[in-house]
């Protein structure tokens, strides 16, 4: 067996990789883009039929799981460890320099720098399985350690329905059903995530929510981008304020006004702040349309 380093590749992440896709795939649906090259990688790359797509599902495996005793959690995390080991690694690695290659190619390398919120459980199961597969040196071990014991910790933890994994997690059930065409995995996603829960949004809120998707959350372009749009929103809730007969609107209008220009003192946008935004967008356009 060779010897290798445990060093995480956020490149050959098959996790990491399926999620920004899922990303990408809602930027190209929110620029009404039916022709996303991404859903096309998707059901290329990860149906159940190819090795990434079966490495995939071990992945997250250890979202679809929750509250587990400390003993039992070291024993799924051996027991997907044992399955992660049949896969040919030959194939596998052909299959990640393809999908990544395609990808550098339509969307260049800065498609890898997309934040996910996941990442430390991501990492944790690469390392954990690389270590399952390749021999590693004795410099290592603390690594691969730390590792099994993020996702001990993780699998042990009580995580809620709403959060976004199991959300997500929901998804790969739809996944596994349709391997004869991912874009419905697309799509089920996309009307779970924005056609439902943000039906109703208008075309500003809609570019703010793709901006904040499409860039590294937390970028400069995405933080310029906000501080761009402060001073005509404030603008324009001032102006409707000075209109509005309704005193105790007024000052409402005027607190959200005052909320925005701490906004554009911040050099960091979190998402509070983002969902601020939004609601402001959100009674300017209600005040124009009494």
């Amino acid at each position: 067996m060779k010897k290798k380093n445990i060093t995480h590749s956020k490149v050959k992440n098959p996790g990491l990789l399926f999620e920004m896709l899922v990303r990408q795939i809602t930027v190209d649906i929110l620029e009404n883009n039916p022709n996303s090259k991404a859903i096309s990688l998707m059901k290329k790359y990860f149906s159940p039929s190819t090795q990434l797509g079966k490495e995939l599902q071990l992945y997250r495996s250890f979202f679809e799981i929750n509250r587990l005793t400390e003993a039992t959690a070291v024993s799924f995390v051996d027991l997907i460890a044992e399955q992660r080991k049949k896969l040919n690694e030959k194939t596998l690695a052909q299959e990640k320099y393809n999908l990544v290659s395609e990808i550098k190619k339509t969307y260049g390398d800065s498609f890898f720098k997309i934040k996910i919120p996941t990442y430390k459980v991501y990492a944790s199961i690469y390392k954990t399985f690389l270590s399952e597969v390749y021999d590693f040196d004795v410099v290592n071990i603390q690594e691969v350690a730390t590792s099994r014991f993020t996702l001990i910790e993780h699998l042990i933890k009580d995580k809620k329905p709403s959060d976004a994994v199991a959300s997500e997690a929901s998804i790969i059930d739809t996944f596994k059903n349709e391997s004869e065409d991912l874009r419905l995995l697309a799509y089920k996603f996309l009307v779970e995530k924005f056609n439902t829960k943000y039906n109703n949004l208008n075309d500003k809120q809609k570019r703010l929510l793709k901006e904040y998707i499409n860039s590294v959350s937390n970028s400069q372009h995405f933080i310029d981008y906000v501080h761009e749009e402060i001073n005509p929103l404030k603008n324009e809730l001032s102006s409707l304020a000075s209109k509005e007969k309704d005193k105790v609107v007024q000052i409402k209008i005027n607190e959200v006004v005052s909320q925005l220009e701490a906004i554009r003192e911040r050099k960091r946008i979190r998402d509070n702040e983002l969902t601020a935004l939004m609601i402001a967008y959100q009674i300017a356009e209600e005040l124009k349309t009494k």
